[in-house]
């Protein structure tokens, strides 16, 4: 994969403080996804979309939650808890698809 020959400069950062951390550890996952060739999971919009810009596949929270449901590792009574926990402490994860998640596995 050419994108991880050509994204060697993952660790050039001129700021400090905690938002430049953020980014360090979101351009280091993304190094490693690439190097993997693997799924990125995050709720990061602008990591999605580099990950995106770079072919990799990425999927959120919520899909993971679905993913466990769908393979019979966790049962939808869980992912209901797991779900109206969530809705408590991430206010970026899409309300009306948490519920609708709610709904259909109760």
């Amino acid at each position: 994969m050419n994108s991880v020959n050509n994204y060697n400069s993952w660790y050039e950062f001129d700021c400090y403080g905690y938002e430049c951390l953020g980014r360090i550890t979101d351009k280091s996952v993304l190094w490693k996804a690439l190097q993997l060739k693997c799924r990125l999971v995050t709720g990061d919009k602008n990591l999605r979309y580099e990950a995106e810009e770079h072919g990799l596949q990425v999927n959120g929270t919520l899909w993971v939650i679905k993913t466990l449901v769908e393979s019979n590792i966790i049962e939808p009574a869980t992912a209901v808890l797991l779900l109206e926990k969530l809705k408590l402490v991430n206010d970026s994860l899409p309300k009306e698809e948490i519920e609708k998640m709610i709904k259909q596995y109760r």
